[in-house]
């Protein structure tokens, strides 16, 4: 409110006051403050200057935070008035804790400019504390530090009487007691004396009105100068007056009660002037009572005294000022007690004067002074509190204490009690209050019981409720803004709002001040806050914001009404004007400031059931609003303001949800961070059940809302909706409690459905109306309560059975109501009522019923007589001032009038008034209704609230956000919209709302125009803003972000292709970037120059090196992300980076480069967080190392060189495996990338890692083996040849320095070797590989103790978790050596084997004999259990099933390597047989039947019989029994698979014709020809046949060198003698001897079949034919049964005990046998040449029978005398002389012994 030009006396006080003003001061405080605070503003010194910089408070604000950090939280940059006065109000609120109070200045000396010497004073005193309180250097000299000194007891009390600080008081007010030191003599008899004098004096004082004057100011001189005469000696010198001196005032006081009373106003100025002083001096302190009135005390006469001299604006304007000082003085004086009605007598004083004067400094001081005095007020009453509050009596006190004090408190309470109900006649004196509501309030307030606990309460609570009354008096219509009534409804409201500004203590539910607020300030603001006057509307809304912000706990129901009814219906309606809207919005801007009043406000309301959705709707509202849906009247207006004023309604919508997000933000840090401080489980329990409570009263608010609203629409579909969602019971009392206890229900629904005729809706509608209680309550009252719940239905029936029903309930109720003669009178009455009701009150109804006619309209209901004519006359005045209606509700949705652009400018104005009038009657009856009850508040304290918030809110400002930063390009809009981007990305980030953070992080990369094609172009700076703020979400938000890294990357990966794109400004630069280069071409593919242009311009910014760093430290703070975070950025990172690899054309690095960049910042994460990372990074590489570009496989190789150099530079601890996950890259791109540079690039760097940190190598060495085993298959010599000295390096040096580093993947390095042994076009390096796997076997040998000690992951490749038995001494030894062989011996068989079976000739042989020579020089080793693995190894090399279907290769095999083994083999026995026979003996007899089996090979089976021929003889003499016996078991399973035998096919085979062609084929197979299958097959068994043949040969010649030293295959009679049995040949039982000799039995029948029988001889010679081999037939003859002949002579001169009797015979009887077939079929021989082979047979025969006749022993005779004629038949043919020779020697023998 602009203030009058000053003139006269009052612009000559003006000017002293401004006089003061030091120019030269002000500008060194100015640039004080600046240097300080680092603002730029002028800091000239003049008097404007000063004020125009600091008038708005922002400067100052800055300059306290600059201070002392964030002393001023939030700083109001709006240009409206309060906001402006709050910030200066906050500053002084900071200044005031380091200056002393009366350095401060009034709000009102700064913003008004009223006195800026004051508040250069204030900043002169700050500026010479900054450096003691600050640290910071400051203006002025340096205040001097207290000196504190101790006093001991004895001078302290010495001290007592001395008066010291410039001869003050040593106890205040009070000289007694002081002995010495000097005085100052000051009376308070002579300043009385002088004081009357001066009145007395004055020459109005003879005038006839002031003789009553003039005769007491001549008594009281008379009695002062008797007083002084008499009391003379007792003055002491004191300024201050003794105990007889305050008696001696107050006495004396009657005079200038006379002066204030006269009518000179020189007289009243000298009256007023020498009470101010006697007050502060403390001479006059009315603590007395009043000597002319008992029931009050002196000092209610006093200030009566004081105020009388004002009798309106025609006062003098010195008169004015002097009452202005003396109120001050007496209300301030630590001396005077002014309470109750004085105080208020004084309050209203200086608020008449503030209306009335005309003095500009009369008005600005009374104004101050008020304020003054109601900040002491209620100062004093916060004191008080805090005082109470800090001496509460402990519960544990003494209970003698405890009843002391409940005894004193109840004395007090009652006083009290009896006081509050006895009003003074000050109470009314205040105000004539002419508001309609204050009688309604005045007796609510009688009739409540507010206690006081002391005075101060009470004066806070009777000056509170004065200036609410006060505030809510009528204002005329249309009245000037000089007006008194308008001034007294500011100042009142401004005071108001100063006292909930400054009140800071918490006071309980039942306090005085509380019980005021409700019943007053809520009602007066619920008028004032729809005034169409801006000023108190802006006034009452701002201290709404202080009462929701310091009160909301005790005023939830007012809140409600107020936000619905005035906040919500002001924003939403069209016919609001634009700063009514603006207001509100400011309004809410300010409450959003608090987060702790905005998520109560949604606990309370949007989370109760029967509550407004306060909070959601205020974001719809405000969704809206930023959207630019807001209508402006025209009025008045150009289309630049009504765009401007769009604008701003614009910008503050958006300022609002963004202060609602930046709430909830700062919410989520406070709260969070006390809640980290004070958490334990029992809370966070009982905080989880709170929020699920929370929860699920939101959702269970949200289907019953949905069902009102079907309810609204159809009854039935909103109850059934609500049935089925148990809400609402089927039985009509279920329903009918529903609709009683729900206010939400439309009522005109409700009552139709009462009203409806049908059975169901009667029973609802009588159980409805059951449920009220009309006891004790007249008929209208009763109705009245009855309609308040709903609206009577048009219908007349309908009306019928509802008042039916209510006179029934009503005679109910009142059973003892004799006026009644029944229900029926009630009915009818009731009905009337509401007739007359419609009459009296309806608009369509001009002519009204009168009282006459209502009572003839009633006569005769009561039964056939009347009802009381009083009685029917009250009822009528009483509807007649009181209308029956609905109990006001909180609105439904108000009618916008979005047409309001079309009306006249009048209608608009109609409309407002009218709106804003229907807005303040609900409100104000609401307010009313809802100061009658309390619900409980209830303090929200917990994070969680703020999800279910932001659910609501993210859809609406995301659209707003998002139309307000595409549409505008207004820097207010799209800044402001780019913070709340900001602040809904971090809150959905915070709370892991995917769905929501996704939409926002995605929303804002659009707007960088870095993802949409060819948008670039329109790139502005809002755009660059949204990237800057996208850097700034990747930096501040990265830890929540997941899968929106994505955004972030692409939107970096597309600002660095357009930078290049516009500083590569050349054609071929540009065309080479790719897919991106369309943007800057044109068609015709030239490039658009214009367009480079202005890239560069719009990119410029984009590019500065903000953004730049921004970047930057996106990828240098991703080691700062938490582990699940790092894994999707880099999962993001490595997915942008694949499709900038993937573009058409030239692919780009950017983001490959970054990925190396990363690695190396997050190198230092834990193991675990590395390997994640890593198991995505190793899978890029491998995609970009595999890369069929050579630049992007190189850039890929080149940095996983670096990578792994460094990270081998850190080593690796035992048991972890990191190093083979890092290296897998080199062995996948090495699998998949077979180009030549690639694999020579990898091969290059794994050689320099094994040449310069093979110390450091651990787990890496899988990778690198496998790495090498592809290089081993390779056909390229650089690669091999490279690969191999890296091997070879390896297993030569580093296993012979560092072995333990290789001994885990030892298996691998012996399986690389052999890769490159099997490489076919190297031969020499597959040499060399096999004798570095030799080299490896040293290794073992040399090492066994590491593979001893050393803990591998697993000791079997199939077995990954060890056992968890507890094993023995024995079991753990076995466990480590078995380590040995199986990482160490076993991986080097295997792999000979493999080269063995895979390979060439000459390397397989090589492989072989290296296999047996590690065998044979490390056997020795060997546990007995590894000898199973190893010949499992072995006998794997003779499994020809691989060779089947290549005969030619497996006759091969068979031939060369087979046999070799085979050899190898039984060396392999021979020389550790003591290991082997437990084992594998029996597996190697199994081995040897099994090449005996072979007989399609002619020289494997012989080969098996020669090797076990070798290895009986080698090993024989260490068989047992059971050996022995299996070795037999050998011999005859071998002759029976060898036993040669004719096949039908064969037989067939030896006709004439076929013997003549297979000559002719044979002739043909020379010539070439091919054979026929059916001669392959006769040629195959014929083979079978020979080879048997020659196997069975095989086998008589190793049984005979076994058993015997010498076979020779012609025996003479020279030589027969020459033979003896061998060792083997002890060896064995005779049991085995016998089995032997049966199986040689059989063969020598088969040999002699084939001899004797022409069609098997022909087979045979053409199987020899065949074969082209030679053979002796007879000479199988005759070694066999030579062998079996030896044998039994052999075993007959061994010898047999008694028990073997049985043992001889069978022996005996087979020799008897054999001998007589032999001599019979040698007797049968016609051929010479056959005869002669035989006759060796004859004569060994002849030779042990000579031998058998010398024995004597029984069985030898017998064989003797039963041979005997079978020799005689000998003599009949001509033997040769041999035969003959022995046949005379054998019966000359018989002879001797026989006869």
């Amino acid at each position: 409110m602009s203030r009058a030009e000053k003139s006269g006396i009052a612009f000559e006080a003006h000017q002293k006051v401004q006089s003061k003003f030091d120019p030269e001061l002000a500008g060194q405080i100015l640039t004080w403050i600046r240097s300080i605070s680092k603002q730029d503003f002028d800091t000239s010194g003049n008097m404007e200057n000063f004020g125009s910089v600091l008038k708005n408070g922002v400067v100052l604000c800055n300059f306290a935070n600059s201070l002392k950090s964030g002393a001023i939280k939030k700083i109001n940059n709006s240009a409206m008035a309060f906001k402006q006065m709050e910030n200066i109000s906050f500053f002084l609120s900071f200044a005031e804790e380091y200056v002393n109070k009366s350095e401060l200045f009034q709000t009102v000396d700064l913003y008004e400019a009223q006195d800026l010497n004051s508040v250069l004073i204030c900043l002169g005193a700050l500026a010479r504390k900054s450096e003691k309180h600050f640290g910071i250097p400051g203006l002025g000299p340096k205040e001097a530090e207290g000196e504190k000194r101790e006093w001991t007891e004895e001078q302290l009390k010495a001290g007592e009487g001395i008066i010291g600080l410039q001869a003050g008081s040593n106890k205040g007010a009070n000289a007694s007691g002081i002995n010495m030191g000097n005085t100052r003599h000051m009376y308070v008899e002579m300043f009385l004396k002088t004081s009357i004098e001066r009145i007395y004096n004055d020459k109005d004082i003879k005038k006839k009105d002031h003789i009553n004057l003039k005769k007491a100011c001549e008594t009281a001189l008379e009695a002062l100068k008797s007083y002084g005469e008499s009391d003379n000696n007792t003055c002491n010198g004191s300024i201050l007056p003794t105990e007889r001196g305050f008696v001696l005032a107050d006495n004396f006081f009657l005079p200038f009660e006379l002066a204030c009373q006269a009518k000179s106003p020189r007289i009243v100025i000298t009256s007023l002037d020498c009470l101010q002083k006697l007050i502060a001096y403390g001479h006059l302190q009315g603590n007395i009572v009043d000597y002319e009135n008992n029931d009050r005390m002196l000092i209610d006469r006093i200030v009566e005294a004081i105020c009388y001299p004002f009798q309106g604006p025609h006062t003098d304007d010195s008169v004015q000022l002097q009452i202005i000082k003396a109120i001050l003085a007496v209300v301030l004086s630590p001396s005077c007690h002014v309470h109750n009605g004085s105080l208020l007598l004084a309050i209203k004083t200086c608020f008449n004067i503030y209306l009335a004067s005309k003095s500009n400094i009369n008005q600005a001081t009374a104004r101050g002074i008020l304020t003054q005095i109601i900040n002491t007020v209620f100062e004093a009453l916060q004191k008080k509190l805090k005082e109470k509050h800090l001496y509460k009596v402990d519960e544990s006190d003494e209970n003698v204490i405890k009843d002391v004090l409940e005894s004193i408190v109840n004395k007090i309470s009652n006083e009290i009690d009896t006081n509050i109900k006895k009003p003074t006649s000050s109470n009314s004196s205040i105000i004539e209050d002419n508001s309609e509501c204050s009688d309604s309030i005045s007796n609510e307030f009688l009739n409540e019981q507010v206690s006081f606990s002391c005075p101060e309460e009470k004066d806070a609570f009777l000056l509170f409720r004065a200036l609410c009354r006060l505030s809510m008096k009528v204002l005329p219509d249309n009245p000037d803004f000089k007006s008194h009534e308008l001034r007294s409804k500011l100042l009142s409201l401004e005071m108001l709002l100063l006292i909930i500004q400054n009140f800071h203590v918490n006071l309980p539910d039942k306090h005085c001040l509380v019980f005021a607020i409700r019943h007053y300030l809520c009602v007066a603001l619920s008028k004032n806050s729809v005034s169409p006057f801006i000023n108190v509307f802006e006034k009452s809304l701002a201290i709404f914001v202080l009462l929701v912000n310091k009160f909301k706990s005790h005023l939830k129901l007012q809140i409600e009404v107020f936000f619905r009814e005035i906040i919500l219906n002001i924003l939403e309606s069209g016919s609001s004007s634009f700063e009514h809207k603006w207001i509100v919005l400011n309004t809410v801007a300010k409450i959003c400031e608090v987060p702790q009043s905005i998520v109560d406000i949604y606990v309370n309301y949007d989370c109760h059931l029967t509550s407004y959705n306060i909070f959601e709707n205020l974001i719809s509202i405000l969704g809206k609003i930023a959207m630019g849906s807001t209508i402006i009247d025209p009025t008045n207006l150009t289309v630049v303001q009504i765009k401007e004023k769009e604008k701003c309604m614009k910008v503050l919508g958006l300022n609002s949800l963004v202060e609602i997000l930046q709430c909830l933000t700062e919410w989520y840090s406070e709260v969070g961070s006390y809640t980290k401080v004070t958490d334990n489980d029992q809370d966070s329990d009982s905080e989880t059940n709170s929020i699920s409570q929370f929860t699920q009263l939101k959702q269970q608010k949200s289907i019953i809302e949905h069902g009102i609203d079907l309810f609204a629409k159809k009854a039935k579909h909103g109850l059934q909706y609500l049935q089925e969602k148990k809400i609402v019971g089927t039985e009509p009392a279920e329903i009918a409690k529903f609709f009683f206890g729900e206010d939400r229900l439309d009522k005109t629904v409700v009552g139709d459905y009462l009203g409806d005729g049908d059975s169901f809706n009667k029973e609802v509608m009588y159980s409805y109306i059951d449920l009220f209680d009309f006891t004790n309550m007249n008929i209208v009252a009763a109705l009245r309560l009855l309609l308040e719940k709903f609206r009577l239905p048009g219908e007349a029936q309908k009306i019928d059975r509802l008042m039916e029903k209510f006179a029934s309930r009503f005679c109910e109720c009142n059973s003892n109501l004799r006026l009644f003669a029944s229900a029926d009178t009630a009915y009818v009455l009731s009905y009337s009522i509401i007739m007359l009701t419609t009459d009296l009150h309806s608009p369509q109804v001009k002519n009204k019923m009168t009282k006459e006619q209502y009572i003839a309209m009633n006569r005769g209901i009561n039964d056939s007589a009347d009802l009381p004519q009083e009685y029917l006359s009250e009822i009528y005045d009483e509807i007649a001032s009181n209308e029956i209606k609905m109990k006001p509700t909180l609105s439904g949705k108000k009618n916008t009038n979005n047409n309001l652009v079309q009306q006249t400018a009048r209608q608009r104005k109609l409309i407002q008034n009218m709106e804003l009038q229907s807005i303040s009657e609900n409100a104000f009856a609401l307010m009313e209704q809802a100061a009658r009850s309390h619900i409980e508040f209830t303090n929200a304290s917990h994070i969680e609230h703020v999800k279910p918030m932001f659910e609501i809110t993210w859809t609406p400002c995301l659209a707003a956000f998002s139309i307000g930063l595409q549409a505008s390009d207004d820097v207010d809009i799209w800044t402001t919209c780019l913070d709340g981007f900001k602040l809904g990305i971090r809150i959905s980030c915070l709370f892991q709302m995917t769905l929501e953070r996704n939409a926002y992080v995605q929303a804002l990369a659009r707007f960088t125009l870095l993802t949409a094609k060819n948008s670039i172009r329109e790139m502005k700076p809002k755009n660059v803003e949204s990237i800057k703020l996208l850097m700034l979400v990747g930096e501040e938000d990265g830890d929540y972000l997941e899968e929106c890294w994505y955004d972030v990357l692409k939107c970096i990966s597309q600002l660095e292709l357009a930078q290049n794109l516009v500083i590569s400004n050349g054609k071929n630069n540009i065309v080479s970037n790719g897919q991106s280069a369309q943007l800057l071409l044109k068609n015709n593919g030239h490039v658009d120059e214009k367009l480079i242009h202005s890239l560069q311009e719009c990119l410029g910014e984009a590019s500065s090196q903000n953004v730049i760093v921004a970047v930057d430290k996106i990828f240098q703070n991703s080691s700062r992300l938490n582990g699940d975070a790092i894994v999707h950025f880099v999962t993001q990172l490595c997915k942008v980076s694949l499709e900038e690899l993937t573009v058409p054309g030239k692919p780009r690095l950017y983001m490959l480069q970054k990925i190396v960049e990363i690695s190396f910042y997050n190198m230092d994460r834990i193991r675990i967080e590395w390997s994640r990372i890593w198991s995505i990074l190793g899978e890029h590489f491998n995609v970009a190392g595999c890369s069929s570009r050579e630049n992007v496989s190189h850039f890929a190789l080149d940095a996983l060189k670096q990578l792994s150099m460094k990270f081998l530079e850190r080593g690796e601890l035992p048991n972890f495996r990191f190093q083979k996950e890092f290296m897998k890259p080199f062995e996948i791109i090495m699998q998949k990338n077979s180009t030549l540079e690639c694999r020579e690039m990898i091969l290059a760097c794994i050689a320099n890692m094994v040449h310069s940190y093979s110390n450091r190598i651990k787990s890496g060495w899988k990778n690198i083996f496998s790495l090498f085993m592809v290089a081993g298959r390779d056909n390229r010599a650089p690669i091999v040849e490279c690969a191999f000295q890296t091997v070879t390096h390896i297993i030569t040096e580093v296993c012979k320095t560092n072995f333990i580093s290789i001994v885990d993947f030892f298996q691998d390095a012996v399986k690389c070797l052999s890769e490159f042994s099997c490489n076919y076009n190297y031969p020499d390096i597959s040499m060399e590989s096999i004798k570095l796997i030799r080299y490896c076997a040293d290794h073992v040998s040399k090492n066994t103790y590491i593979f001893v000690e050393h803990c591998f992951d697993d000791i079997s490749s199939n077995t990954s978790t060890p056992s968890m038995e507890v094993s023995s001494p024995l079991k753990i030894r076995q466990n480590s050596m078995q380590k040995v062989w199986l990482r160490g011996w076993f991986p080097i068989f295997s792999e000979l084997y493999y080269i063995i079976n895979d390979c060439k000739l000459d390397v397989r042989t090589r492989s072989l004999t290296v296999m047996f020579d590690i065998i044979k020089t490390y056997g020795s080793e060997f546990e007995e259990e590894w000898w199973k693995d190893l010949f499992n190894v072995l006998f794997k090399i003779f499994d020809f099933s691989k060779l089947r279907d290549n005969p030619n290769h497996k006759n091969e095999w068979m031939t060369t390597t087979c046999n070799h083994a085979l050899y190898a083999v039984v060396d392999v026995f021979t020389k550790f047989y003591p290991s082997l026979i437990p084992t594998q003996m029996l597996a190697f007899y199994e081995l040897l039947y099994f090449f005996t089996e072979q007989l399609e090979n002619d020289n494997l089976s012989r080969s098996a019989i020669n090797c076990l021929e070798i290895l009986i003889l080698s090993c024989g003499e260490k068989f047992s029994k059971d050996m022995w016996d299996h070795t037999i078991d050998l011999y005859e399973r071998i002759f029976d698979v060898t036993m040669p035998h004719c096949t039908t096919n064969l037989l067939n085979s030896i006709s004439p014709t076929h013997i003549k062609k297979d000559i002719n084929n044979e002739e043909s197979n020379k010539k070439g020809s091919e054979l026929t299958s059916k001669d392959k097959s006769d040629d195959y068994e014929l083979n079978i046949l020979l080879n048997q043949y020659i196997a069975q040969l095989e086998l008589v010649n190793s049984i005979n060198s076994l058993l015997f030293k010498k076979v020779t295959g012609v025996m003479s009679s020279e030589n027969i003698d020459e033979y003896g049995s061998t060792d083997v040949f002890g060896l064995l039982s005779t049991d085995q001897l016998l089995k032997i000799v049966s199986s040689l039995i059989k063969s020598h029948k088969v040999s002699r079949e084939f001899s004797t029988n022409s069609v098997s001889r022909t087979v045979l010679w053409k199987a020899l034919f065949k074969g082209k081999k030679k053979l002796n037939v007879v000479e199988s003859e005759t070694k066999t049964v030579n062998c079996v002949l030896s044998i039994l002579f052999k075993l007959i001169e061994s010898g047999f005990n008694d028990k073997e009797q049985i043992i001889i015979e069978n022996i005996y009887k087979t020799l008897k046998e054999t001998c007589i077939d032999c001599i019979t079929y040698y007797l049968l021989l016609d051929s010479a040449s056959h005869k002669t082979t035989w006759q060796p047979i004859i004569c060994l025969i002849l030779n042990h029978s000579i031998e058998q006749t010398k024995n004597n022993t029984i069985e030898g005779k017998e064989f003797s005398k039963f041979l005997a004629p079978y020799i005689c038949k000998l003599i009949e043919n001509e033997e040769p002389k041999c035969i003959r020779s022995l046949v005379s020697s054998f019966f000359e023998e018989a002879l001797k012994n026989y006869l």
